[in-house]
């Protein structure tokens, strides 16, 4: 049922879009229309924010979280605003699609309810180069666990301008590995630069390092990360390698002010392997400072091997005073193969360091990764529809069929609805059925749904696909696809 806090209805119009360089920020005006029943907040712990996610020609997903434009104002039921989004390129130059999409932060995108998204080609231009060079001046003995300032000269060896402030700036940070190269800390401290470092400019700074807790033989990596969108050696920069050895160790120092504990309970032991997800998480702020703007619940994803498949996970944005305990509801989203898994949940101060970096023990939750029996998602669907007050009408949805089970027209797989008012209440459980036709796992079918209308009024139509005499789908935990109803 829908409950009565939001109503994920709405449409955009977006104006002209430019040819966008590589790592360049662009304004975009788009024109934001609330279609359904209640208001969409400016100003709350879940807030309604415009978001965007870019794609390529194949329909591939290349960046999901876009950056976020706030609405000038609450957003009643039927007005409209225009937003000049600030919209960042995708890492690589060529031909994509930006799809602007609204984002109740923490709960759900609107096209996770079935929203169409916008859908604009845009293109990015020309070569970005990624170049750096290290001059680091470290000792080659350390003590396990200990914090040292390094000074280190970086020069920008590539085409692009290094920010030192803004939305994606690049920082110097580090990768930790034993002699078998295995990662033993990926994520290491950031040290910020002092001002933008232009191509051919070189920095020199004090750059903050923990050392690995073990003792033992380990290579230090030197590498520059642009912040949410890569490290320079996923570009073909090389790292700065060297060789320390942690003679004797020490209990890392706590970092004054960073703690958390997390109640991963409630995640279930068995997810599809889309992975993508809304999961509950329960969150004590045990630092000594509210989490607010840029801390993130994130998490990192292991295979059974220990083998990273995921470091940074997708973010969840956090609002939870000192000492206070919530409830969020945590995003995931990994496309992976079936098989086990372990998903570490862990809060990050972005651009300064993870609080597992400052020795907060993550939230650990092992789960099992399985194609579902009964899998599906709707394609296509209409935003809002109009069918006569007791009276036949027809929508038309696209389907996949995203489990293992065959639909086969013999086996009597039908999709219907269920009709409830805005408040959920049910004013029709059973709809009439609409017969569907041989569908395979993977494969995509159109169809035209048959509909009565109930009495003159406005509802929602909750699409659902039933096997008779065997099972609802949602009652299989597959969503139901949701749709503005008018009968008159």
């Amino acid at each position: 049922p829908i409950g009565v806090g939001l109503d994920f209805h709405a449409t955009y119009q977006v104006g002209a879009i430019p040819t966008i360089g590589i790592g360049q920020t662009v304004s975009v005006p788009v024109t934001i229309t609330n279609t359904g029943q209640g208001t969409f907040p400016m100003l709350t712990a879940q807030p309604v924010d415009l978001g965007y996610h870019w794609s390529d020609p194949t329909g591939k997903t290349v960046v999901w979280d876009g950056l976020r434009t706030k609405l000038p104002v609450d957003l009643a039921k039927g007005q409209t605003a225009t937003l000049t989004a600030q919209v960042q390129s995708p890492p690589d130059a060529g031909s994509y699609s930006l799809r602007f999409d609204l984002v109740q932060e923490g709960v759900t995108w609107f096209s996770g309810r079935g929203v169409a998204t916008s859908n604009t080609p845009a293109t990015v231009c020309c070569g970005k180069t990624f170049g750096a060079t290290y001059q680091p001046q470290i000792a080659t003995l350390a003590v396990g666990g200990a914090l040292q300032a390094v000074p280190i000269t970086v020069t920008n060896s590539g085409n692009f301008t290094w920010n030192a402030a803004g939305a994606n700036p690049v920082d110097l940070s580090y990768h930790w590995s034993d002699p078998a190269g295995n990662t033993v800390v990926w994520d290491g401290l950031r040290t910020k630069l002092a001002v933008d470092v232009a191509p051919g400019a070189s920095q020199t700074l004090q750059a903050q390092i923990q050392f690995p807790t073990a003792a033992g033989s380990y290579t230090l990596r030197w590498d520059m990360a642009q912040e949410g969108i890569t490290w320079f050696s996923g570009k073909g920069v090389p790292t700065y390698n060297q060789p320390v050895t942690i003679q004797s160790t020490i209990a890392p120092p706590p970092a004054p002010g960073y703690g958390a504990a997390y109640d991963v309970t409630s995640v279930p032991a068995a997810l599809p392997t889309e992975m993508r997800a809304l999961v509950a998480v329960t969150l004590t702020n045990s630092s000594s400072f509210a989490w607010g703007p840029g801390i993130n619940l994130s998490y990192h994803l292991y295979d059974a091997t220990g083998k990273v498949v995921t470091w940074d996970g997708l973010r969840t944005p956090l609002a939870i005073g000192a000492g206070q305990t919530a409830t969020v509801k945590a995003a995931i989203g990994d496309p992976v193969a079936p098989g086990a898994y372990t998903i570490k949940f862990d809060v990050v101060q972005e651009g300064v360091a993870w609080f597992s970096d400052k020795g907060v023990a993550v939230g650990t939750r092992t789960v099992s990764v399985t194609v579902p029996q009964y899998g599906m998602v709707f394609t296509a669907a209409p935003v809002s529809a109009t069918i006569p007050a007791g009276g036949n009408g027809a929508v038309t949805l696209g389907i996949k069929n995203t489990g293992s089970l065959a639909w086969r027209a013999v086996d009597l797989f039908d999709i219907s609805y269920h009709v409830t008012t805005w408040d959920g209440t049910v004013v029709q459980w059973d709809g009439i059925r609409t017969s569907l036709p041989d569908v395979a796992p993977g494969q995509t079918v159109t169809v035209s749904v048959a509909v009565q209308g109930p009495s003159a009024g406005g509802y929602v139509i909750h699409f659902d696909l039933v096997r008779e005499g065997v099972t609802w789908f949602s009652g299989q935990g597959v969503p139901t696809g949701d749709v503005a109803l008018t009968a008159q």
